[in-house]
């Protein structure tokens, strides 16, 4: 994980910019209406497009990129959400 990439780093939880290892992540949440209702997004046609997407947007601006990035939850926190766990 590079250092550039965290937006917030706590005991408890990681936020991070989205990098193209959330590939898989970003091809499955999209193929769920009730995220893409919100994002206004289409769904990824398979893993490897979200992948490019992924790799674009890293280019992108940091404040295009606002609320794009993945929630991770410290190993042995409680779990409220879809995020993956952490060590």
């Amino acid at each position: 994980m590079n250092a550039e990439n965290i937006i917030l780093d706590t005991p408890r939880l990681l936020l991070r910019e989205m990098t193209p290892v959330d590939a898989e992540q970003a091809y499955l949440l999209n193929l769920d209406p009730e995220v893409i209702r919100y994002t206004g997004d289409e769904p990824f046609d398979s893993i490897e497009t979200a992948r490019r997407f992924l790799s674009a947007a890293i280019k992108l601006p940091p404040v295009i990129k606002v609320g794009q990035g993945p929630c991770e939850r410290r190993k042995g926190e409680e779990k409220h959400g879809k995020g993956k766990e952490i060590s």
